[in-house]
């Protein structure tokens, strides 16, 4: 350092602005401003030293080959930055082509993006880039996803309970999506999680199962857990028990067969499997609440059922008439009966009969169900019931509902849902305009939208999120056609993305900025051509009016004074570059 003259060093350390930066010798960004041939030869060795390079020879010699160094690192730094911008392009198509995203909590990996820390945006989930994943589900801390080639993934959980996979896996990393290899090649339609277990219906109607069983919540007629997923031998006996779709609570499973009908297995308290009594009799005292095979709900019988949903003590069934049934714990109002009692076998819902009820869906203190009228076709409007208390009822300050009440705040702004799906603290709906609609608990950003609430992180209000249908970080995201709810994060997937592409969206930003800035302009001529008006119409006080001349004689006389003249040229010049950088 002290060969270094006094002036060179001040250049060494000047920067553009007047701030000093500090010195580094070799450094790129302090050699690229500065010029070589005023350095002396201490400095320039210093440089070539710092960047191992020969410091012996000719001033211009050194000179030379510093220059070579910095022009091979220019040229490096050009390739990198075009690899990743091949990366990029390569990355970009695929996940334009569908793929999923998580917000919220990720302490167990069930965002699926590689680490476990929480997003408060929705982030896309890199191994599914491309696959095509058409259906999401979740439970409190894992995920599965189903492809379109009916491949199935899971990720979160800590790597252990219902995943499917071997325990002896050992290389399986649950921060990201594995594939469940015992499923794959068994066309997979739906997936159902449990806090403990999992079950999956097939095209074909055969139901496979999976994870802890002491509640006999499998289905296999045992109480022995299945780490990997095992064919449910009951609905194979008889071909007319072709199971439709599988849905999951806390410890109990319940079945839809394709004639309509409803099976429940697993733990009755409550009564939640609908079957009519609250125990096992005959069975040894410790397993006597226990039903471990497949048992008919039989007050359902005599109805086609269409739609079946379980929350973690309750279950909800809709029949092809369009009545509602709700069975198993109360408390809270969660069944809509009126009141907060248990039923150990299915109660009609009366205040949904004569509606029209399109889909219903089952929390863990919650329910919900979409009602269609007229002119709605293939949307209805949202009504809940049950508990609330992070505001996942949407009625405001309204937490307790022991009856179906509709959504006034969804009703007001005319956002019929095609959709609906219920978390443990949160719940989302898909809309009439195609768009994702949260409320609820917003911990860690699961709403994947800011609310408006200062004090406390949840709101009743619906919430739309946006980032999908777009480009966003120059990525085309499609709309959500699948989405799902665990604790206090939110998986979705997306259709293809079908908008214009990066370069198409900036000229049309463009061309909208630009005829925003021209209707401003034109706004500011039409204001000064009233101040002057009004000016000029002003009375003297001092001499008689004189006659004033008619608008157009103004305008003949001065054309300056002709707003729409200027106005016009702008608007012209500013829409033929806007087209001409549309053709090319």
């Amino acid at each position: 350092m002290a060969g270094i003259g006094i002036k060179v060093l001040a250049k060494l350390k000047e920067k553009k602005g007047g701030e000093t930066l500090e010195y580094e010798w070799g450094s790129t960004k302090v050699l690229q401003d500065l010029n070589l041939e005023s350095l002396t030869r201490v400095a320039l060795r210093n440089h070539l030293d710092a960047r191992d390079l020969d410091i012996t020879g000719t001033k211009k010699a050194m000179i030379k080959r510093l220059q070579g160094d910095l022009e091979a690192e220019r040229l490096r730094s050009v390739a990198y930055a075009e690899q990743l911008e091949a990366e990029f392009e390569i990355n970009r198509d695929m996940e334009e082509r569908g793929s999923a995203y998580g917000v919220g909590s990720n302490h167990a990996g069930q965002l699926g993006v590689g680490d476990t820390e929480p997003r408060d945006v929705f982030t896309v989930i890199p191994k599914t880039r491309g696959l095509g994943v058409v259906t999401v589900s979740a439970n409190n801390d894992t995920c599965f996803a189903i492809t379109a080639d009916h491949e199935v993934l899971v990720w979160g959980g800590y790597g252990a309970g219902a995943t499917g996979m071997p325990q002896t896996d050992e290389d399986a990393d649950h921060t990201e999506p594995q594939f469940v290899h015992d499923l794959n090649g068994e066309e997979i339609r739906t997936i159902c999680i449990g806090a403990s277990h999992a079950a999956a219906a097939t095209s074909g109607g055969d139901v496979f199962a999976w994870g802890h069983n002491q509640c006999g919540q499998l289905g296999v007629a045992d109480f022995r857990k299945r780490p990997t997923p095992e064919l449910l031998s009951f609905f194979e006996q008889d071909p007319s028990l072709s199971v439709h779709v599988a849905a999951a609570g806390e410890n109990h499973t319940a079945a839809l067969t394709a004639e309509g009908r409803v099976y429940c297995w697993g733990h009755v308290d409550a009564g939640k499997l609908g079957i009519g009594v609250d125990e096992r009799y005959g069975a040894r005292e410790e397993e006597r609440f226990f039903f471990p095979a497949p048992t008919l709900v039989s007050k359902l019988a005599q109805y086609r059922v269409r739609e079946v949903a379980c929350g973690a003590a309750h279950t909800l069934a809709r029949t092809s008439s369009g009545r509602v049934f709700a069975w198993g714990h109360g408390a809270g109002g969660r069944l809509g009966l009126g009141d907060c009692n248990d039923r150990i076998e299915p109660a009609p819902i009366l205040d949904l009969d004569n509606k029209c009820v399109r889909q219903i869906a089952a929390g863990t203190w919650n329910s919900a169900a979409i009602v269609s009228y007229p002119p709605l076709k293939n949307t209805g409007w949202v009504y809940t019931w049950g508990s609330g208390y992070h505001g996942q009822l949407a009625h405001g300050t309204t937490q307790v509902l022991l009856k179906p009440s509709a959504v006034k705040s969804l009703m007001r702004r005319q956002l019929s849902a095609r959709s609906i799906e219920l978390g443990s603290h949160h719940c989302a709906i898909i809309a009439v305009d195609g768009e994702l609609y949260t409320w609820g608990s917003n911990a860690n950003g699961c709403l994947g939208h800011r609310i408006r609430e200062h004090f406390v992180q949840y709101t009743p209000e619906p919430g739309h999120v946006s980032g999908f249908g777009a480009i966003v970080e120059r990525v085309g995201r499609g709309m959500v056609r699948a989405y799902a709810l665990g604790r206090e994060f939110t998986v979705v997937a997306t259709s293809p993305y079908e908008g214009p592409s990066e370069e198409v969206a900036t000229r049309l930003m463009d061309e909208e900025r630009l005829r925003s800035d021209l209707e401003k302009l034109e706004e500011e001529q039409e204001h000064q051509l009233e101040r002057r008006t009004s000016q000029e119409e002003a009375p003297n006080p001092n001499s008689a009016a004189p006659a004033l001349p008619s608008s157009t004689a103004l305008i003949d006389a001065d054309p300056q004074n002709a707003p729409g003249d200027a106005v016009s040229k702008i608007l012209d010049k500013g829409m033929r570059s806007a087209k001409s950088k549309l053709v090319a």
